[in-house]
């Protein structure tokens, strides 16, 4: 649901953990990596989309999606 944006799959995962509300350290969690790679993956996720705030990425993501 996100073309054109060169998403991969870990930050595709991610983006689905943050529209279920997911914090950080939950998406950690349930990902079974490190906070600071959860951030990581967002930042690149932000940069892609030219985004600056996950209120930003949701209202984006919920546009694109089928």
């Amino acid at each position: 649901y996100i073309q054109g944006f060169k998403i991969t799959e870990r930050e595709k995962e991610i983006i689905g953990q943050i529209l279920a509300g997911g914090s950080n350290k939950e998406i950690a969690y349930n990902l079974t990596i490190t906070e600071k790679t959860v951030k990581n993956h967002i930042y690149n996720i932000f940069q892609k989309c030219k985004v600056q705030s996950r209120i930003e990425m949701i209202v984006l993501m919920n546009k694109y999606r089928v």
